[in-house]
């Protein structure tokens, strides 16, 4: 009886679980992570296309039967299976996954979006990569790390910050740099040198019209947001100290001639003449005919008197926690830097700070805050054309700069070159860094709070106040005991104080949903946003100082001061609406329609608009192949745009004591140049290890704002700025990555990037314009943007003008040259006797490719950034002045009257255009994480040590420092001088190296 029974309760069982199994049950439950509830996380049921998602509480419920597994999913977050047992309730919590914590963003969509569910380009740096080598400035965080995104430093100044191009150029008055964002604040500066590195969680990258087309007239450059680092619910305190400490050094030295061309005795001394003046060692007579190669006398190193070894040290300290309610990050660091030059009292200093908090007033509304204060204390020398750096490079190696003064026994003789009896009356450039005394200090504030309201799981409300505000002071002061009578100005002391403010302040208001309509995805977005930017400038400067050692304006003669300022508003109102569909998320749409007003556009024209529509296919989720994990095809058309100059609408008079001259005419229709981009790109993943993307856009940049001359008869005013210009665009782009180890012990990673670019100037309502530095580049209609013009020298007999004999002339080192001794490079002519001023060469690469990787080894990190240029042209004045003075070394053995007509009066020629190519190791570094079984009981949490390497070795053609060189020391007040696509070496600061040590504990 007992058996049977046993039988009978057992078939019952069996009935009772196949009914089970074959039920439909609520399952139900939260979703957490570390910090809280985790709306927006897919719940689905494997194998079927059931789904669902948590809604804003991190709540979900869906329908399954027993048996059956769960998939919860989460961008950034390891994926968790769960099987569906008797219970109806499953809670979780979501673990971050690192190795994608890149791959949501925020800018410039409808909400927080997969990348996999783009319809548009954006690229994202994420914090596992900055980490790698923590950049000295933000901006050079993604040299080398975005397909399109060009990022020159144009010198090794310490606290200087890179310029910036994103696909090419898309401007004539030079102004090619991207709207900067920083936790939603637009900067109203973009020098990123402010900004704490380590603080950074990640860029993102808004490369074309379209995926920029939120952003309307500010955003046709592209736009970079950085996101910075917030703190996280219900965790300790957790600590990080961070101190590094390295040395700087010069790229690649320089070199100058150890020859001369003057006649000597016997002793190798100079002989001179009645006046006392050098005496050419002349051929026959002819002066032209002097060989450079006579020895000086003496050597002195004077570069290495003047670049030298410099330290350079960070320390960073930040923490970060947070409860159920509130979550902090609160960060400190202070960065020196001593540059390369051993002259003066010159150094930089960043003291930096920052402090982000997340409050959770209840289930519906919550308050954020991101706030950075910094301050920079920098001193330096001048860069440019009149500097002494500028002078250094024409120094012969026997004049002593070390010499103390006669007139005061003060250091570095300031007329060392009279001394010497050089025919150069230029001051003794130690003199120069060590008694010119400039001084500037930045003190920024960038802010923005936001407060969020979610009425319920489909809507959510925010309003957020940001600023950016940045005061600057730079002071000259020249003491009164100055001896250089060269520079007049200085003559009897110097001063001038130097003020002005940026301040930008942007309002908005947004209003998102997210709705799911069965397998279609509903997400909207709503963007009303108010702009504000002011900027203000005052200067006041004098000479003639009253006493010796005092650098206060009131120390000047009060008939000498001179005073001078100005004040600028532009205010901007705009709209914006985002629709993004996804259907069975694989068929993605996504499109935007922006209004705005802006002050800057003339009274006629006071309004513009901007679009974009975009669509994409995930092909790879209707293919049944296990070894494909994304297959992605995308297309986009949209529209950005450009502002005018603030005072290009307004009627522009001078007025210099008491006099008016009318120099611009005003532009009442005057609107905003407009950006109008297609593109199309695929995404291919497979195997769980290959990446890859392609992107194809072009790029037509229309009603280019440009000054067109007028006719004297037009009012007197010489110009008037109007929509008259084009440029069209052609970018490739290109990434692949592979991971081609992975295992718990060994991990190695390898990315390539390319990008390509051409622009080409298609439309130019005016006459042809030379812009840049000293005039060299050309505007015209279909001229290749970034070619510079000037002479070329001929190279062959047969382009000798008709009025000279071919006997008189040879060809010497590729040139036409005169067979008198003297051989004058010839340059070419018209057939009047004009010289002929044509294309000369073009800074546009051929193309630009980086590939980086990373080997790990249990507690060991080796992580390298190589970038490759291949072709482009840079002109190099320096090289061009040096042979003005016949001292540059690949003259020597040469005529006076070859280097002479090479330098050619200072005329933009062929012969010092050279190839850009380059390959440069941008990046490398080594940590060595302490394994955690030696730090317990310390109350350490990690302990890591590193080498780190940034710009250690270029291997280029190049006879200069470095070919990603531009020339700062000219930019106009109409910002002409565009620093990624006019390369011009022009006596600057020269790039560095820097290698340095690194150590990081957490608590």
């Amino acid at each position: 009886m007992k058996q049977k029974l046993k039988k009978i309760l057992t078939l019952l069982l069996v009935l009772f679980v196949q009914i089970s199994f074959a039920q439909e049950k609520t399952v139900s439950g939260t979703v957490s992570d570390s910090s809280g509830p985790l709306p927006g996380v897919s719940v689905s049921i494997k194998g079927t296309s059931k789904g669902t998602e948590t809604d804003f509480d991190g709540k979900y419920s869906i329908k399954a039967k027993v048996g059956e597994i769960l998939i919860f999913r989460y961008l950034g977050y390891k994926s968790i299976e769960k099987k569906v047992d008797s219970a109806t309730k499953i809670d979780l919590l979501m673990l971050e996954d690192a190795s994608v914590l890149e791959e949501i963003v925020v800018t410039g969509v409808a909400g927080p979006t997969s990348k996999k569910k783009l319809a548009i380009s954006i690229s994202t740096v994420g914090e596992d990569l900055l980490e790698k080598v923590p950049a000295t400035s933000a901006g050079s965080a993604i040299q080398g790390k975005v397909a399109g995104v060009t990022v020159v430093q144009p010198s090794g100044l310490p606290g200087s910050s890179p310029a910036i191009t994103i696909r090419g150029a898309t401007s004539l008055l030079g102004n090619q740099a991207p709207l900067i964002i920083v936790d939603g604040v637009f900067l109203a500066s973009g020098n990123l040198a402010d900004i704490n590195t380590e603080d950074i969680k990640s860029f993102e990258i808004l490369k074309g019209a379209a995926a920029a087309s939120l952003y309307g007239s500010k955003a046709a450059n592209g736009v970079i947001q950085i996101l910075t680092k917030r703190g996280r619910g219900a965790t300790s305190p957790k600590v990080t100290i961070r101190a590094e400490v390295g040395a700087n050094t010069i790229l690649r030295g320089f070199e100058v001639s150890n020859f001369h061309f003057y006649q000597t005795d016997a002793n190798g001394d100079f002989l001179r003449d009645a006046n006392g003046a050098l005496i050419v060692d002349a051929v026959n007579g002819v002066n032209n005919a002097a060989l450079i190669d006579n020895p000086f006398p003496q050597i002195f190193d004077n570069f290495g008197e003047v670049y030298d070894t410099g330290l350079f040290t960070t320390q960073s300290a930040s923490v970060s926690g947070g409860s159920d309610n509130m979550n902090y990050y609160v960060s400190f660091q202070n960065q020196e830097n001593q540059g390369i030059i051993r002259v003066g009292d010159l150094r930089y200093q960043r003291k930096s700070g920052k402090v982000n908090l997340d409050f959770k007033i209840n289930d519906k509304i919550s308050v954020s805050t991101s706030n950075s204060f910094s301050k920079a204390d920098s001193r330096q020398p001048n860069v440019g054309s009149g500097g002494p750096l500028y002078v250094l490079q024409f120094t012969p190696p026997h004049i002593d700069l070390l010499g103390t003064n006669e007139e005061d026994g003060s250091p570095y003789d300031w007329d060392a070159f009279a001394t010497a009896g050089w025919p150069t009356a230029e001051t003794n450039p130690l003199y120069y860094i060590n008694n010119y005394n400039y001084n500037e200090v930045r003190e920024r504030l960038i802010s923005n709070t936001t407060l969020t309201y979610e009425p319920t799981n489909w809507l959510k409300i925010s309003a957020s106040y940001g600023q950016d505000n940045l005061n600057f002071r730079a002071n000259v002061f020249v003491d009164k005991t100055w001896l250089d009578d060269q520079q007049t100005t200085f003559i009897n002391g110097f001063i001038s104080n130097d003020w002005y403010n940026f301040r930008n302040e942007n309002l908005q208001f947004d209003a998102s949903t997210r709705h799911k309509l069965n397998e279609l995805d509903i997400n909207t977005r709503f963007q009303a946003l108010q702009e504000n930017q002011q900027f203000e400038r005052t200067t006041i400067s004098g000479a003639e100082l009253v006493n010796t050692g005092i650098n206060n304006i009131e120390n000047v003669e009060q008939d000498q001061l001179n005073a001078e300022g100005s004040k600028t508003q532009e205010v901007a109102k705009s709209y914006a609406g985002i629709l993004n569909l996804i259907y069975k998320d694989r068929y993605i749409f996504d499109g935007l329609y922006r209004y705005e007003e802006v002050s800057t556009y003339g009274p006629l024209a006071r309004n513009q608009s901007f679009f974009r529509t975009a669509a994409a296919y995930r092909a790879g989720m209707d293919i049944n192949a296990n070894w494909l994990d994304e297959l992605k095809f995308r297309v986009s058309y949209g529209t950005s745009g450009l502002r005018p100059p603030n005072v290009a609408q307004y009627e522009v008079v001078d007025v210099t004591n008491g006099n008016n001259t009318k120099e611009t005419l005003g532009s009442p229709n005057l609107g905003a140049s407009v950006s109008k981009e297609i593109e199309a790109g695929f995404d291919f993943n497979f195997l769980d290890r290959f990446r890859t993307t392609f992107t194809y856009s072009n790029t037509k940049n229309e009603d280019l704002v440009i000054a067109v001359p007028l006719p004297a008869a037009v009012g007197g005013f010489s110009a008037q700025y109007v929509n008259a210009a084009s440029i069209e665009s052609d970018v490739y782009e290109a990434t692949f990555g592979v991971d081609l180890i992975k295992n718990e012990n060994l991990n190695w990673n390898f990315n390539a990037l390319f990008t390509k670019f051409k622009a080409t100037i298609t439309e130019f309502n005016r006459s042809d314009q030379q812009v840049g530095p000293s005039s060299a580049f050309l505007l015209t209609a279909g001229e290749t943007y970034g070619s510079f013009y000037g002479n070329s020298f001929i190279t062959s007999l047969d382009q000798l003008p008709d009025t000279e004999n071919p006997d008189d002339y040879t060809i010497y080192k590729g040139l036409v040259v005169k067979n008198d001794g003297t051989n004058e490079a010839q340059l070419a002519v018209d057939e009047n006797g004009t010289q002929i001023i044509e294309k000369i060469g073009n800074t546009t690469p051929d193309f630009n490719m980086s590939f980086n990787t990373t080997l790990s080894y249990k507690n060991f990190t080796l992580y390298a950034l190589l970038d490759w240029q291949k072709g482009g042209d840079v002109y190099n004045q320096t090289k061009q002045w040096r042979f003005r003075e016949l001292i540059d070394p690949s003259i020597v053995g040469e005529t006076v009257g070859y280097a002479s007509s090479v330098y050619a009066i200072n005329q933009i020629n062929d012969f010092f255009v050279e190839d850009a190519s380059f390959i440069k190791l941008r990046e490398l570094s080594l940590n060595y994480s302490v394994p955690n079984k030696f730090l317990e009981n310390t109350g350490i949490n990690g302990l890591s040590f590193g080498l780190v390497g940034r710009n250690l070795f270029i291997i280029s053609d190049y006879s200069g420092v470095d070919p990603e060189v531009s020339d700062i020391s000219d930019i106009t007040s109409n910002n002409e001088n565009d620093l990624t696509n006019y390369r011009f070496d022009s006596f600057g600061y020269p790039s560095v190296s820097t290698f340095s040590g690194v150590v990081t504990i957490k608590f």
